[in-house]
């Protein structure tokens, strides 16, 4: 049985949070990890501090070589404090895969305070064929405070193979801190889809979603309707309630759309200001 550990103090936490992060501002006016709580099948240092005030922390956890397993369940929580900033990158792609335990699952609950800013440049799930995954994010957000996410999902295998095509649900909700609602999106593709995806023009295999939201939407020069992106097929729509915008992504592989997915993210990041540029994504 894996035991959930406070790395900082050794106090054992309830499962089933396996990675509980906290960004705040110090006395230097720079953004530093407050909290750190990480167990299996997570791991990472301390975060790479910045070395201006205003420019976000890197924090770059890595999960275990696997990935996740049929049967899994996991969770991970992120809050940035008012004024802070930080980058939340992926180590590696996550790949899914197959068994008799039922979906793997996998959920992220973001908290921002006001003035706070977080870019989630994730690498996409990778699917093996049978398997299924379910993802769920939580995004509490206040006014002033700006979120930029990119989030995708691709298969191991060609669609038009044998094998039966792995199947996800993926669920985001948007709400503020006072429990007000602003969105939920919800996506599924189950393992008979394939047929179907696959007579789509360029026979996409891989997805994703950019979600800009606060501040940021408006200065990020992403404008609603088809995007011009090299290989991919994009669209920009405005949310509901003047949350933000969402750009949908559909591509031939999934390297395709990490980068489709990372020139997005980056170009949204430019909306935060100068310090963001010293802190390109990768």
């Amino acid at each position: 049985m894996n035991r959930v550990v406070d790395t900082q103090t050794l106090r054992p936490l309830s499962p089933p949070c396996a990675l509980d992060l906290a960004v705040d501002v110090g006395a230097d006016g720079r953004s530093r990890l407050l909290r750190r709580r990480v167990a299996f099948p997570w791991s990472m240092g301390r975060g790479f501090a910045p070395e201006w005030p205003g420019e976000p922390i890197l924090i770059l956890p890595q999960a275990a070589g696997a990935g996740l397993l049929s049967g899994d369940d996991v969770e991970q929580r992120l809050e940035i404090r008012s004024g802070a900033a930080a980058r939340l990158e992926s180590a590696g792609a996550t790949m899914v895969h197959r068994g008799d335990r039922g979906a793997a699952r996998s959920q992220w609950r973001f908290r921002l305070r006001e003035e706070a800013a977080l870019v989630v440049a994730a690498e996409p799930h990778v699917l093996a064929s049978g398997c299924r995954l379910e993802l769920r994010t939580d995004i509490e957000i206040e006014d002033g405070a700006s979120f930029i996410g990119f989030e995708g999902i691709c298969h191991a295998a060609s669609l038009s193979g044998s094998e039966p095509a792995g199947a996800w649900f993926a669920e985001t909700r948007v709400r503020r801190f006072d429990g007000r609602t602003l969105f939920v999106d919800r996506q599924e593709a189950k393992a008979d889809d394939a047929g179907r995806v696959k007579a789509l023009p360029g026979a996409p295999s891989a997805f994703g979603t950019v979600l800009v939201l606060g501040p940021a939407a408006d200065r990020c020069g992403i404008a609603p309707g088809a995007l011009e992106l090299p290989g991919v097929y994009a669209a920009a729509a405005v949310l509901r309630a003047e949350a933000g915008l969402a750009v949908r992504i559909a591509a031939q592989t999934g390297g395709a759309l990490r980068t489709a997915g990372r020139q997005l993210v980056s170009r949204a990041a430019s909306a935060l200001g100068p310090a963001w540029s010293r802190t390109a994504i990768r």
